[in-house]
């Protein structure tokens, strides 16, 4: 999770436990530049989570967002083991009405897991404590694009 002060993200978002605000890292596209971060994050050891001029209100990055989700059934079948896992999501969430996509999260703890959000709008909706970087790091998938962050500041 971010501490939403000092970022892009939404002035008038809560960021309580009760409201937690949605954040996405925006990862530069030029080459360069991303170099540059690379490097200065393995010399600084402040990685993604904690580099505030990254990140975006979830509003305004949900594009990035759900271009980045795959399907729950990737996990199934990623993951086999977490098959029943996936089945208990979609009848819990059966009244959705859209896809239900996942996402890496990092939370405040620094700890990855998958984010489940509502296909149409990238709400979320649940969390998967597994780790998601191995399905996401798959080759259509693209580093830290599109990673989101919920819950209070921190």
């Amino acid at each position: 999770m971010i501490d939403t002060s000092g970022t892009n993200v939404d002035a008038a978002c809560q960021n309580t436990p009760a409201n937690p605000c949605g954040a996405v890292a925006v990862i530069p596209q030029d080459p360069e530049v991303r170099s540059e971060l690379t490097i200065d994050v393995l010399q600084t050891g402040i990685d993604i989570e904690r580099r505030a001029n990254l990140w975006v209100s979830l509003e305004e990055g949900v594009s990035r967002v759900l271009e980045r989700a795959k399907p729950l059934s990737a996990l199934e079948k990623f993951d086999p083991a977490l098959a029943e896992t996936a089945a208990q999501l979609r009848d819990t969430h059966s009244k959705v009405g859209s896809p239900l996509l996942l996402v890496p999260i990092v939370n405040k703890r620094l700890e990855s897991m998958y984010a489940v959000i509502d296909g149409s709008n990238a709400a979320l909706l649940d969390v998967i404590e597994a780790d998601p970087w191995a399905l996401f790091s798959e080759p259509e998938a693209s580093p830290n694009e599109g990673e989101v962050s919920v819950g209070p500041a921190g």
